[in-house]
Order: structure tokens, then C-alpha cells, then sequence
């Protein structure tokens, strides 16, 4: 980052000149490569905004200590941080706002925080601590885009939960939703659930109605079952890969239904993270991406060694 200490617009052509910045206004300049093109760019700011975007100048050779620029990352399951889990029965409203805002030196702008699998009073606690701190901190508001719940509603089979307790996980429960959704002050965008568990076809249907985004995740389920949850709604299938069984059947089974049409063509979504999913996985996401249909997420969890 250098400080933009004279107007710069001129140095490109059909780029307009913005004037030089105003008096204590904080201006900068960076230059790096653009993260789609290799190519060298410059983004000047001015008191926090964005004001030009235009070629830059470098090196033409690229190199491992190259700066790269892009959007923002939006991080759609983000469990906790520095031990604290958004699932915490102690959760503090000051834990929420701290995990929040420290997500943007990682290069996250927004992002929703994620509660797995407890008994419904610690869920419940969850959901209003995280409101909370939306109400009294205006840049937790901004930067959260709503709470994803994974779970309870998640596969009843050894193999399948990982880190969610057993005795915490429970068939689909259209009250118990509501319920939760209330306490968050509707601030629930994306359920993620096993569609094979009792009920799961009548909640996905309404919660899709109420605008909830639905996932597969930490299920079993067979062809049909899948096509079901799809025809009724879903749109994401949550970490793909992880939360599964060490074995299954070389076909059919659960990760090749997902991953391809034969689930309905629902979005595939995969941990960036190796002790999630190795690093080939992610070509199954860069395939997907290609008809839009792929995405990783962090799935950062309050602790390293878990896995949810």
C-alpha cells in the first residue's frame, strides 16, 4: 500500500479523474495483481471508498511473493473462533462481536456464524446471543448475513455426526424451528439437515417458503431421497465429503448423488481445509463452479481438531 499523495486518474486512458483527496480525508493506493487475470492493477481509496480502479504497473514475470487482490470472501459456515463456539452454552454477545470483526483480516466481509448440533436450550441461547450482538454492534450487523443453523436435524447413523453429540440429534421439528428463528429475531438464512430423518421434506418445504436457504449435510440418504429434499427446495449440499462414513459403497452412494445432477442440481459446497477434505477435492468444487453450482467455505471451528 503506498498513500495517494496527487490524483493519479490521468495515467490511464478513459479513466476519470477523481481529484486529488480532500483535507484530512485517509487515501491510499494498492497495487497488486488482479486475482482473475494475473494482470497488475491499482484500487485507490479514499476515506474508506473504493473512487478507481485501473491497469497498474509490475513486474511481468510472476512470483510467489506477488500481492494478489479480489472480492471479499463470504464465508458461510464459520463455527467459532479462539475456543469460543457459537454453540457455547457461555457464548458472551462481546465473543460475537470479537469473532465478527476479526474475520476481515482473513479477508472476510461477511459471513454466518454457525451452531451444530446441542439440546435446544443451548441452541436457543445461541440464536439470541448472536441477535444481541447484532442490536449493539452496528459492524457485527453489517458483516453478518444471517445464522446457519447445522442441526439438530442431522443423520442418526454412527459414521455420519462427527463432532455433533449423538443424544442431541433429533428428527426434523417444524416448532422447534419456528421457535429458534423467533429467538433469532429471523435472523436464520440456511438449515442444514439429513433428508431421510421423519418430517424433513415438510420442514424443508416451509422454511423454503420463509426464504431459509436448505442444505444436505451429515446424511445417508439414497438417490430418491435426495431428489425428494431437492424437489421441495434444497439448494446446498453442506461440506460435501466430510461428516460422512469412512466407508461406502463405490456406487451409488451419498457424495456421488450430490455431486452430480442425479440429486437435482443443488449447489455443492466443500471445506477448504485439509484435515476436511484434501486438496484434490477441490478440483470436484472448480468442476461444479464451471454451471455455478460450487463453493468453499473455512468451517472454522472454535478449536482445530474439530470437525463439524
Amino acid at each position: 500500500m503506498s498513500p495517494a499523495g496527487e490524483d493519479r486518474g490521468g495515467r490511464v486512458e478513459g479513466v476519470r479523474a477523481v481529484g486529488p483527496p480532500r483535507r484530512g480525508e485517509l487515501a491510499m493506493v494498492i497495487i497488486a495483481r488482479d486475482f482473475e487475470t494475473s494482470n497488475w492493477i491499482e484500487i485507490e481509496i479514499r476515506g474508506g471508498i473504493i473512487v478507481a480502479v485501473r491497469p497498474g504497473d509490475g513486474p511481468s514475470e510472476t512470483s510467489a511473493n506477488d500481492d494478489s487482490v479480489g472480492p471479499a470472501f463470504w464465508d458461510i459456515q464459520l463455527n467459532g473462533r479462539w475456543g469460543h463456539s457459537f454453540s457455547s452454552p457461555e457464548l458472551t454477545v462481546e465473543q460475537v462481536v470479537a469473532i465478527v470483526r476479526a474475520q476481515g483480516s482473513l479477508g472476510t466481509a461477511s459471513l454466518c456464524p454457525t451452531l451444530i448440533t446441542a439440546p435446544p436450550g443451548q441452541m436457543l441461547h445461541g440464536v439470541r446471543t448472536i441477535a444481541a450482538a447484532c442490536d449493539a454492534d452496528p459492524e457485527t450487523a453489517r458483516k453478518v448475513l444471517g445464522i446457519h443453523l447445522e442441526g439438530p436435524f442431522l443423520s442418526h447413523r454412527e459414521g455420519y455426526r462427527e463432532a455433533h453429540p449423538a443424544d442431541a440429534r433429533r428428527d426434523p421439528d417444524i416448532e422447534l424451528f419456528d421457535e429458534l428463528q423467533d429467538a433469532s429475531g429471523g435472523r436464520i438464512v440456511l438449515l442444514t439437515l439429513a433428508p431421510e430423518r421423519p418430517g424433513a421434506v415438510e420442514l424443508i418445504a416451509r422454511a423454503c417458503r420463509s426464504g431459509v436457504v436448505i442444505a444436505l449435510g451429515h446424511t445417508a440418504a439414497d438417490g430418491p431421497t435426495l431428489r425428494a429434499a431437492v424437489a421441495a427446495g434444497t439448494k446446498l449440499s453442506t461440506h460435501l465429503g466430510n461428516g460422512i462414513a469412512a466407508q461406502l459403497p463405490r456406487h451409488p452412494n451419498p457424495i456421488w448423488h450430490q455431486a452430480t445432477d442425479d440429486a437435482g442440481s443443488a449447489s455443492v459446497m466443500l471445506v477448504a481445509r485439509s484435515f476436511h477434505s484434501p486438496p484434490s477435492s477441490s478440483g470436484l468444487t472448480g468442476a461444479a463452479s464451471v454451471s455455478g453450482n460450487g463453493s468453499n467455505t473455512s468451517s472454522r471451528t472454535s478449536r482445530a481438531s474439530s470437525q463439524c
